[in-house]
Formats: C-alpha cells, sequence, structure tokens
C-alpha cells in the first residue's frame, strides 16, 4: 500500500467515496466530498493530505491542518502560522487494525518535519481510549478537555444509532520542531492543574509582566459551525471591556441554539489570569491551554461553555495522569459553573462574527 501526497483527482474522488462509506454525509467537513476543493485546500497549503492508496482506490486518511485558515480579524489570520491540526483520520472498514493509521501518522511526521511547524494539535475522543494512546505514542501531551464538544448525530459505522450524548475531547500537543527562547503564559491560580503538561512540550515558559495600559476595547472574532451547535472564539486584543464583551457574545451564541462554546484567550497577557472569578460567573469554565496556537506564536489559555443537559462525566474516559489532572480540573470548573445561569436569554451586543462551514 503507497502513503503518499494526495495531488490527484481520481484519488481525491476516490477520498470522498471513503468518506461517504465511513461517514455518510454525517461529516462536518463538507468539502472532504468535493475534490476539486481538497486538491485546491492542498495546493494552498491549508491542508497537507497524505493517502494510502491500493489498487487505485484509497484506503485511508490523514491530514495536517491549518487552524481555522479562514478566520481573521483586522490584524489578519488569529491562529499562528507554523502550527497545524493532525486530524481527519478516516480509514476504510475493511483495512482496519492492521496498523494503517500508524503508517498514515509517521508519513504525516515526515511532512510536518519538512514543513517546520512548531508542533502539532490532535483532538481524541474519550468514549474510547485508542485514538488517545496513538497520540501519546507519538511523543504527545495532553492539554486541554473540551467538553461535550461533539454532537452525537455525527454517526461512525461502528456506534449505536440509539446513542445521542455528546462526546469529549481531549486536546492533545504534539511538539515537531518546537521554539526559541522563552513563551510567556498567564496562568490563573485555579488551574495550576495545567503544569504537568508544560515541561513535555520542551520550551520554557514564564509568567507575563502585567500590561502598564489596556486599550478601552477588545477585539475578538466569534465562528460557529450551526450544523454541529458549536462555536468558537478568538480574543486577539485584551481591553477593559473584555468580561463584557464574552458576556454579549456568549450570550448570543448560547441563544442561537450553540450547545458549546470555546474561547481561546491570549496567554501571553497577564490581566488574563486576574478574570478567572469573572469569567466563571460568566458560565465559562476552564479547558486547558493550546503552545503557541495564537499569531504570533502566543500560547492560548482555553475556556469552554457547555449547554447540553445530557452528558454523563462518568464516560469521559481518559490515558494517563496528566490527562486526569485535566480532566479533574476541567470537570471540577464544570461543576462550579452549573451554579451559575448567565446564558440563558440572547442580548445584543457588538459581536464580530463570521460562520463557519
Amino acid at each position: 500500500m503507497d502513503l503518499i501526497r494526495l495531488e490527484r483527482r481520481d484519488h481525491a474522488r476516490s477520498l470522498a467515496d471513503l468518506v461517504y462509506a465511513t461517514y455518510g454525509l454525517t461529516f462536518h467537513r463538507d468539502w472532504l466530498y468535493d475534490p476539486d476543493k481538497m486538491l485546491a485546500l492542498n495546493a494552498s497549503g491549508d491542508i497537507v493530505s497524505v493517502v494510502a492508496v491500493e489498487g487505485g482506490q484509497v484506503k485511508g486518511h490523514l491530514a495536517l491542518i491549518r487552524p481555522h485558515f479562514d478566520v481573521e480579524d483586522s490584524q489578519g489570520p488569529v491562529v499562528s502560522a507554523n502550527v497545524r491540526e493532525c486530524g481527519l483520520s478516516i480509514v476504510h472498514p475493511d483495512v482496519r487494525a492492521q496498523g494503517l493509521q500508524a503508517g498514515l501518522a509517521l508519513r504525516l511526521s515526515q511532512e510536518a518535519w519538512r514543513l517546520g511547524v512548531r508542533g502539532a494539535i490532535l483532538r481524541c475522543v474519550t468514549h474510547h481510549t485508542w485514538s488517545q494512546r496513538s497520540a501519546l505514542s507519538m511523543g504527545g501531551t495532553p492539554v486541554a478537555l473540551l467538553v461535550g464538544s461533539i454532537p452525537r448525530w455525527v454517526s461512525y459505522d461502528h456506534d449505536d444509532p440509539m446513542e445521542r450524548e455528546p462526546l469529549s475531547t481531549v486536546v492533545t500537543w504534539v511538539p515537531v520542531h518546537g521554539a526559541p527562547g522563552v513563551s510567556a503564559l498567564a496562568r490563573p491560580q485555579a488551574m495550576d492543574w495545567i503544569d504537568a503538561s508544560m515541561a513535555p512540550t520542551r520550551e520554557d515558559r514564564v509568567r507575563p509582566p502585567a500590561a502598564a495600559l489596556l486599550p478601552d476595547e477588545s477585539e475578538l472574532t466569534a465562528t460557529w459551525c450551526g450544523s454541529r451547535r458549536l462555536a468558537q472564539v478568538h480574543v486577539t486584543t485584551v481591553g477593559h471591556d473584555l468580561v463584557d464583551r464574552l458576556a454579549d457574545t456568549c450570550r448570543w451564541l448560547i441563544g442561537g441554539h450553540i450547545a458549546h462554546v470555546t474561547v481561546m484567550l491570549p496567554g501571553d497577557q497577564r490581566i488574563v489570569s486576574e478574570l478567572h472569578d469573572d469569567l466563571s460567573s460568566l458560565g465559562l469554565f476552564p479547558a486547558g491551554w493550546l503552545p503557541g496556537y495564537l499569531s504570533g506564536g502566543r500560547d492560548a489559555l482555553v475556556y469552554q461553555a457547555l449547554a447540553w443537559s445530557d452528558l454523563d462525566p462518568d464516560r469521559i474516559h481518559v490515558v494517563g495522569e496528566r490527562a486526569q489532572q485535566i480532566r479533574d480540573g476541567v470537570l471540577g470548573g464544570w461543576r462550579r459553573s452549573k451554579m451559575f445561569d448567565p446564558m440563558g436569554a440572547p442580548r445584543k451586543g457588538r459581536v464580530s462574527v463570521k460562520v463557519a462551514s
């Protein structure tokens, strides 16, 4: 079986058939069903796809994705240029449990090294531990837990069709080239459980200095996928109005039937670590952090809001002591956030928005 870059249209066409055979039409990245779009995204570098081909047919796929390559603010892209997500793992049912995913991961790691990326992010589901173990075998370390971040109308061929509880994901960081020098990360005291995940990144971090002056206005960008009821808020500039802006934005999203909101805050701003109680009063609770995720290579401190009511935390399974510390810290924050009910009604406010397909 050949493990090669996706460059030919017949392979892109076969990949679309593989996605359909595995997910039907429920996969949220609908451009996977469009051969020409897939080839264009690979040509631009927004996606780097590796496919397993046998007899002219694509049997597996794995990709490096430029996170939120379609999201920009007034200063340009909000996500760092040298961070990638590793995902879109698809293996044909006929060749599963034969080491194909590991082979694709090894081939893709060669591409990551060639591209000079700082590191890769993997999102591993928690209703089983296979993908988590695979990520750990690649040298990954867990850095965040997104609770209830995948709705169950995204179906897999081996799933119980009656299952409706949303899935949670452990976010794992796999260092590739790393970053020189020292990074700044403002860690709230209530999130000391993330300390254990810092050393394996092989990068030095210090507490940032206090900002002399903050601007009056924050800048943030909200994107959402209505079919999955998920949204992300990227904060690129922290101003005096940050808490009010996040309150308006998250209420607007939750009021619009979004079920999970992820908030990315710039970790190099000390004021962010001092707003933990204010964010908790909004119903936001910690998820963890992402190394070098934001533009300029800044770490992101990650919070989340959850509107699901049918979530059973006992079904969130993680692997290893570091992941367990993150799980305990995140679920503790989630339970405390349930004491507040700030997201009940949508409110008018200044919201910078862009719909994500």
